[in-house]
């Protein structure tokens, strides 16, 4: 197994939280090639290198971002296009950057396991609310581990998962989680600048004060789902494109949307006054907010964006500036460990 390990996770605590979890997969038999990251997208490079080698089983060890980063480097090359290395708003534009990502075709050999010691851990979150009563990221990760191991010596623990392709002006990338434009990018941007050493609380934090200064998004564009067409032409609150059911942590931003069903799901919420918002901020921790008239939320397998501007992007809690084309499901991409 490839591991992947980001010593900056949840605020430098990440590689001291994950060698417990490590040592136990070692001690169930495991043989592990162990990397740290250096610096923003050195993962990407790390992956890129371990699956060259023939290995296709890989563990990302940090937050959601070092899995968005394991995810395209591991994955299995077919065409060369530039890729989001820049590590934050103030970085030089993407082109200047050399590091290539690569187009995918779904590879059924392809296993990716996240061992949740970072800040949000959105995918893990999700996992483990379906499977078991896991809830904090210690219990999250040794959920995920006692997979690992379970699969090495029993029936298998791993299920299909599908993944994100997401076209910009400068090329491709693949998504695990979430997608957000708007408020949500906007929190994320500030919790990964300022806030992110308290940990989860960050987000709430983050929201709570984006929430005074939001600043309304024009999204135009096309949908397709099995049965339908949909087009949008109008200003938003937020957007946000769900292969997953949870964002920033535990907020349960599409309670139904399922990593495995080929969909994604497309939450919209409308124009709304800041009091409205503050009072239903609280409902995204219990998936509650769905009811309420701003929100709406569809299934599709794909999205075209039409004229879209640079804009703040949060792919999986990473913030990018994009200029966004369109967004499809891969059914089925790669393998996951289930907790």
């Amino acid at each position: 197994m490839f591991v992947v390990v980001n010593p900056a996770s949840a605020g430098g605590r990440g590689a001291r939280r994950a060698r417990q979890h490590l040592d136990d997969l070692r001690d169930a038999g495991l043989s592990l090639e162990v990397r740290e990251t250096r610096r923003p997208w050195h993962a990407v490079e790390i992956s890129r290198d371990g699956y060259d080698r023939g290995f296709r089983d890989f563990l990302a060890v940090g937050g959601d971002g070092t899995a968005l980063e394991v995810l395209n480097g591991a994955l299995p090359p077919s065409l060369e296009a530039p890729s989001l290395e820049a590590p934050s708003l103030e970085a030089p534009p993407l082109e200047e950057h050399s590091l290539a990502a690569r187009s995918v075709e779904a590879d059924e050999s392809l296993r990716l396991g996240v061992l949740p010691v970072g800040t949000g851990n959105s995918f893990a979150h999700h996992l483990t609310a379906r499977t078991s009563s896991a809830r904090s990221w210690h219990e999250q990760a040794r959920a995920v581990t006692r997979a690992v191991v379970e699969d090495r010596a029993g029936p298998p623990r791993t299920g299909p998962c599908d993944i994100l392709k997401i076209r910009h002006g400068g090329g491709e990338i693949y998504v695990l989680g979430s997608l957000a434009c708007g408020l949500p990018a906007t929190v994320a941007d500030l919790v990964n600048r300022r806030l992110k050493k308290l940990g989860r609380p960050a987000y709430t934090l983050g929201a709570l004060l984006e929430v005074m200064r939001r600043t309304p998004i024009d999204l135009r564009a096309s949908g397709k789902s099995s049965s339908a067409r949909l087009d949008l032409d109008g200003p938003l609150t937020f957007y946000c494109i769900q292969n997953i059911g949870t964002t920033g942590g535990n907020m349960w931003m599409a309670p139904d949307a399922d990593e495995r069903d080929g969909l994604f799901d497309l939450v919209t919420v409308a124009e709304t006054s800041r009091a409205q918002l503050l009072l239903t901020l609280p409902r995204l921790f219990r998936g509650t907010h769905t009811t309420h008239p701003a929100v709406t939320i569809r299934r599709l397998q794909r999205l075209d964006v039409h004229d879209c501007p640079p804009q703040i992007v949060m792919l999986d809690g990473e913030i990018r500036q994009l200029e966004l084309e369109s967004i499809e499901v891969l059914p089925g991409a790669i393998s996951t460990w289930i907790p």
